[in-house]
């Protein structure tokens, strides 16, 4: 089986409105594969990631098209990107043993093209790296240099660690830790209970915080005594 991967870029599937075929399609208009793997790192690549799969049903109906995200915070930086598409790799593989992969570094982000080569270098995985352009077509990446530097592979768990410490510090740097309701709060997949869940937890809260002191804990929240203790005995009433 013949895999090509690829990251979605602002080319593709066009390039110069519908002018042109983007770096992706123009792969494959030479060359043959049984299946493509899209991957994308940032939602607004989703119309053009659907709009290239699409393309590819009528055009490669033989060809099965699969994409995956490989997201980071930015996709810039090195530090982040790298155990990003290390993952999605890693995945990849698994799903698909014995295959002859080929990658294109064309379409993405120059830091994702550097983060192709350390992965292809390292022998994360075994794959053919390839560029195209109007002018040269496709070319073969092969590093045929003596002079190369040695890239050694990671190990899958230590490349996740890495990647959630690197987004945690950006994070910290983005958000104000000591004003957690500017920062948002975490809503779960199921919804949450607002006057049942939410609520009751600030008047608790507030307890704690006066060490019991019903009157101070209402001058907190900025309610009057008997306010704050009516509602207080409303939400243990619905326990």
């Amino acid at each position: 089986m013949k895999i090509l991967i690829t990251f979605i870029g602002n080319h593709d599937p066009f390039a110069d409105g519908k002018e042109n075929s983007g770096p992706i399609l123009s792969i494959l208009k030479k060359r043959k594969f049984d299946k493509l793997y899209l991957l994308f790192n940032n939602d607004r690549y989703w119309d053009s990631l659907i709009e290239t799969q699409e393309y590819c049903k009528q055009h490669y109906p033989y060809m099965k098209v699969e994409y995956r995200q490989a997201e980071s915070l930015n996709p810039i930086d090195h530090n982040l990107v790298y155990p990003a598409i290390y993952q999605v790799v890693q995945k990849i593989k698994k799903d698909n043993p014995k295959t002859k992969f080929t990658i294109s570094v064309t379409s993405g982000t120059p830091t994702m093209h550097a983060c192709w080569l350390f992965l292809v270098q390292g022998k994360v995985i075994d794959a053919k790296l390839i560029q195209t352009s109007r002018e040269a077509g496709i070319q073969e990446i092969t590093f045929k240099l003596d002079d190369f530097p040695k890239i050694e592979q990671t190990d899958e768990i230590k490349a996740k660690l890495t990647q959630l410490n690197r987004e945690n510090e950006l994070l910290k740097k983005s958000l104000n830790l000591q004003d957690p309701i500017k920062n948002g709060f975490y809503i779960p997949d199921e919804g949450i209970d607002i006057d049942k869940e939410i609520i009751p937890a600030y008047y608790k809260g507030a307890l704690n915080k006066t060490n019991g002191n019903a009157a101070k804990a209402a001058e907190l929240l900025n309610l009057k005594p008997h306010t704050f203790r009516k509602r207080i005995k409303a939400s243990k009433d619905q326990k």
